[in-house]
């Protein structure tokens, strides 16, 4: 069985995917939540200020979005072509040309985040 095929590789990218996936959501819910004042989570509340957490909420739900796209691939070519399914079903790293816009704008994001952590300066994103 080829490497790309085995159901390892599957179930390792969509242990990541998902826990990813589920992690961001449940920061998310927690800082909607806090702000609607329903809970109170001493992080949110003392440490970060608005601007910071706006960023945080952006990346969030970015990532949010990239699981979901990744995850989204994947069950569509299970439901329709279910003899192709493998580990590049999830378009992880479908052309070098994505891979760099991931990694600009995640980086992008940190020099961002760095920006409005360290400094007072307003940045708009």
């Amino acid at each position: 069985m080829n490497i790309l095929k085995g159901l390892g590789r599957v179930a390792i990218i969509s242990l990541f995917l998902g826990s990813t996936l589920t992690g961001h959501f449940i920061v998310l819910i927690l800082i909607f939540m806090e702000r609607s004042h329903r809970i109170q989570v001493p992080f949110l509340h003392d440490t970060l200020n608005q601007e910071q957490i706006h960023v945080l909420v952006k990346w969030l739900l970015y990532t949010i979005c990239i699981c979901i796209f990744h995850l989204g691939e994947f069950f569509i070519t299970a439901i329709y072509n279910p003899s192709s399914i493998s580990a590049s079903s999830f378009l992880i790293n479908h052309s070098t040309a994505y891979t760099a816009a991931y990694l600009v704008c995640a980086n992008f994001y940190f020099i961002v985040l760095s920006d409005v952590m360290n400094c007072n300066n307003r940045f708009s994103l």
